[in-house]
């Protein structure tokens, strides 16, 4: 299970680093912001809800 939430943060912060949620500059948000703070989301909660299981307190902010 660690394994798995290890790969979970480390593709999501490859992601992140890529396709940031927020726009760049003076770029509009858009439908596809939108989507990524969905998927920021969804792996907040993925996170949140493994750690738990695993013994560990999520943190608030990382």
């Amino acid at each position: 299970m660690v394994r798995c939430l290890e790969r979970l943060a480390g593709a999501y912060h490859d992601v992140h680093e890529r396709c940031p949620a927020l726009p760049r500059g003076d770029e509009k948000p858009g439908a596809v912001h939108a989507a990524r703070v969905t998927l920021a989301e969804a792996a907040r909660i993925a996170l949140g809800n493994g750690l738990n299981m695993i013994g560990e307190t999520p943190r608030e902010r990382i």
